[in-house]
């Protein structure tokens, strides 16, 4: 028969996961206890037996405590990639070593981390970019190409060929536009945008109703990314896009919030928020107390 200690263990078990939840390191029994509610701690070693035989990933001790984490080491290394990702393009040598280099895959290993990048990749998790012009190294991104990056790049490179500063530049990039228009050619990039808004049909997006909008939420999770299942963050911003032209950010957002509410799902936080333009702030989503979320993951998960 269970003892009233683990019976207050197994009360506490949701809660523990919700720690280990929104962390993207292990912690040790002790920086789990520290997270819970006072009336809530349990012993240290009845919350460690409960750990490590309810399926919880054990990972290297952290001054001679062990350590545990609610996702296996595959899972981690996918939550670290994004999360490295979150700071920009990287190349694979880049993105590879500074997470392989964390203590808690360091037995994991680089090899192992690279061929989660490659899985990602083919799951189109993440995006493989055309290396920019005169460079060979290809990039990593969350999000897909964008021809402006490359223009931009090319300009930088033009400008240190020629030593003139990009303003410099730009007398060239209108006398080249001017040419396009004189000639009756479209300038490069507005033949598709023609075809959008002039030759494509007019369809409106259906706008989701609110009453069923937190089911359509977390449906998108999923099928953003499937391993949303077994523990994997997806970001805000890209479950944003899905609903674009269809809920404003407000509705959006109190949405997001209530399904946290409701331990449906699990908001996790970003503290570089200051950091960010108007524009990349608006793609997340904040609170009542003013915190900053970037992705969301299933409380329910496995």
């Amino acid at each position: 028969m269970m003892s009233v200690v683990a019976d207050a263990v197994a009360e506490t078990g949701s809660l523990v996961r919700k720690v280990l939840s929104q962390s993207d390191q292990p912690l040790t029994v002790d920086q789990i206890l520290s997270r819970l509610p006072a009336h809530l701690r349990v012993p240290a070693a009845e919350l460690e037996s409960h750990l490590a035989t309810e399926g919880f990933s054990e990972y290297p001790a952290s001054r001679g405590k062990r350590t545990f984490l609610d996702r296996t080491p595959t899972e981690l290394a996918r939550v670290l990639i994004r999360n490295a990702l979150q700071r920009g393009p990287q190349t694979k040598s880049e993105l590879a070593g500074s997470v392989a280099k964390r203590k808690a895959l360091e037995a994991f290993g680089r090899k192992a981390v690279e061929r989660v990048l490659d899985q990602m990749v083919q799951e189109r998790q993440i995006y493989k970019l055309t290396p920019f012009v005169a460079a060979r190294t290809p990039l990593f991104s969350l999000e897909r190409e964008n021809p402006r990056d490359y223009v931009r790049h090319a300009m930088r490179k033009v400008s240190e060929k020629l030593g003139l500063p990009l303003a410099a530049l730009m007398t060239s990039v209108r006398e080249l536009s001017s040419e396009f228009e004189e000639s009756g050619a479209p300038p490069p990039g507005d033949a598709s945008a023609q075809a959008v808004g002039e030759g494509a049909p007019d369809v409106q997006a259906e706008p989701v109703r609110t009453d069923d909008l937190g089911e359509r939420l977390l449906q998108g999770i999923v099928e953003i990314n499937p391993r949303a299942l077994y523990g994997d963050l997806v970001l805000i911003a890209e479950l944003r896009q899905r609903f674009d032209f269809q809920v404003d950010k407000p509705t959006f957002d109190g949405e997001l919030l209530k399904l946290a509410g409701r331990h449906r799902v699990a908001l996790h936080g970003f503290d570089r928020a200051g950091s960010l333009s108007d524009a990349e702030r608006d793609q997340l989503v904040v609170d009542a107390q003013g915190r900053h979320f970037n992705a969301v993951s299933l409380r329910n998960a496995p």
